[in-house]
């Protein structure tokens, strides 16, 4: 499951869980979270091998790391500072899981599908700042979904 949510001007928070493991991170609009983050999970839906989102909560940087699988191993890497080059082993990891794909593919849709019903368009840039609703992305997703579903040939 995930929840995304905005935390008045420029901040938001997102809640990440799978079966008994949670954790919440904050995000500033330093650099567009939700787009990052929904476009990793397309990037792995499509069949990439691996694919990495940006969260940047001043002054840490966290990377949620995504690898291809039926079974999408996910870990969120904490850094103490933002915006430097960061390596895997410099991070300190503060979540790990796995997810089945299908499930990650459609956590992702109904978080943006909720953010886009509490804030609309105009109210999630409003909010958010200097990045708008990662609207093509959501589609996207949403077409990938179908053909996650339709079996192989």
């Amino acid at each position: 499951m995930l929840e995304y949510q905005l935390l008045g001007q420029a901040w938001a928070q997102c809640t990440i869980t799978t079966g008994d493991t949670s954790t919440t991170i904050i995000a500033s609009y330093l650099f567009d979270a939700l787009s990052s983050l929904a476009e990793a999970v397309l990037a792995i839906a499509k069949g990439r091998d691996q694919a990495e989102a940006i969260f940047v909560d001043e002054p840490r940087e966290y990377h949620w790391v995504f690898e291809q699988s039926d079974q999408v191993p996910i870990k969120i890497l904490e850094f103490p500072k933002c915006f430097f080059y960061q390596t895997a082993d410099k991070g300190k990891t503060i979540f790990e899981a796995q997810c089945p794909q299908i499930i990650l593919v459609r956590a992702m849709i109904r978080c943006l599908a909720d953010v886009l019903q509490l804030y609309g368009l105009d109210g999630y840039l409003a909010q958010w700042g200097n990045h708008e609703f990662p609207e093509k992305t959501y589609q996207q997703l949403r077409s990938q979904l179908k053909q996650l579903k339709q079996p192989p040939q």
